[in-house]
């Protein structure tokens, strides 16, 4: 049997595992309480799944990684994870928007579908899809909104996705906030429910793992 498997660390950790053939998801794990000990979690996570199912990581023909938006040293953690196992096993990978699986994963419900994450400051982190023939349409690409900003724009919106439920309720208008829905990455949704073409090189497999970021990086003197 050989296996695709898609891990995202956006926030906390999501490892899943699907039975090419028959598209069965064999494992789907979430832990949302990482602190610090990211990585660790993440090697025995994917460890013990292997193990449980008797599958090795050779079978694993693919991986597909969360991008973000989410938690800077959690995307980059994730994303030398999976790199590292792809470089050693000579096995290809992709980088997909961790916001995209979260929107899929309401898909059935919704036609426009916000992502929302907390982006410090009062401000969210903004992320539109559009639901046009079981195919997400990116609408609006992630950015930072100030509260004055975001509210006017997720009227259009028919559903709200959040990780982060006090900080994003707290900057949202009444009638947005009867469209929260309190949701996670769900790792599985990287792979079974997206379309994206696999990256032909490894330079393109390389940029397609960059994590999102929305504002550029500060240097601070130590």
């Amino acid at each position: 049997m050989f296996y695709a498997a898609a891990l995202d660390t956006s926030v906390g950790i999501s490892f899943a595992l699907i039975n090419m053939k028959t598209s069965e998801k064999m494992v789907n794990i979430r832990i949302l309480d990482t602190g610090r000990k990211t990585l660790t979690l993440i090697q025995s996570t994917v460890a013990d799944a292997l193990k449980k199912h008797s599958i090795s990581i050779n079978d694993i023909k693919n991986w597909t990684i969360g991008t973000g938006p989410g938690s800077f040293t959690g995307l980059r953690i994730g994303s030398a994870f999976v790199k590292g196992v792809c470089c050693a096993l000579q096995t290809p990978y992709r980088g997909i928007p961790s916001s995209l699986a979260m929107a899929a994963e309401f898909a059935d419900s919704a036609k426009n579908i916000a992502v929302l994450h907390d982006g410090k400051r009062r401000e969210l982190i903004f992320t539109g899809y559009r639901n046009e023939e079981n195919q997400l349409i990116e609408t609006h690409s992630s950015e930072a909104l100030k509260e004055n900003e975001i509210n006017p724009i997720l009227n259009e919106f028919d559903i709200l996705i959040t990780p982060h439920e006090d900080v994003v309720s707290s900057l949202l208008s009444n009638p947005n906030k009867n469209k929260l829905v309190i949701s996670v990455p769900d790792a599985s949704f990287l792979i079974s429910s997206l379309t994206e073409s696999w990256p032909e090189t490894v330079s393109a497999m390389e940029k397609s793992c960059q994590p999102i970021y929305v504002r550029p990086a500060v240097f601070v003197n130590p």
